[in-house]
């Protein structure tokens, strides 16, 4: 609990009052779904080496708190729904965009033909080899398009932001 801070300049006293803390937590899904959408992300990385985040990014605050139960001040799980500090959103919407490209270039439509016969598409024989499969990257996909939907409603102006 922040106490109250007095000090004094040219004779005048000035008093601070502390200011009550407020976070204002936005759910960017379903428990299950961000599992899914974090286990082929880090299985992306780990070919990706070099696109790795830093350790304070939102991806490592969500795998601790999804797959090792630690707790995080920007991210916790209430009720089966993954929620997110709302200051925390652009480095959230930052990072599923490059997954999403990464997903989007890989698993391209040009990549896949349709066979008639099976009635499924099937992956061109010149096209490399995807990291991720491609039922993966369309629940991925589906996930990430609800986070952007999320992230846009919930743009933090700078007025919102707190000042320290």
């Amino acid at each position: 609990m922040q106490t109250q801070q007095s000090w004094t300049i040219d004779d005048i006293t000035v008093t601070r009052m502390p200011s009550a803390h407020h976070r204002v937590w936005v759910t960017i899904g379903s428990e299950a779904d961000i599992k899914h959408l974090m286990k082929t992300w880090d299985g992306v990385y780990r070919f990706q080496i070099q696109d790795i985040p830093e350790n304070s990014d939102v991806y490592w605050c969500l795998t601790n708190v999804l797959f090792h139960s630690q707790r995080r001040d920007t991210i916790r799980i209430n009720n089966g729904a993954v929620q997110v500090d709302r200051r925390r959103l652009k480095e959230l919407r930052d990072g599923v965009d490059w997954f999403f490209d990464l997903l989007a270039e890989e698993h391209h439509p040009d990549r896949y033909e349709w066979f008639d016969h099976i009635k499924d598409w099937v992956r061109c024989d010149d096209a490399p080899q995807p990291l991720t499969e491609l039922e993966d990257a369309r629940r991925c996909i589906v996930t990430i398009d609800a986070i952007f939907e999320v992230t846009a409603d919930n743009v933090i102006r700078l007025s919102d932001r707190e000042i320290a």
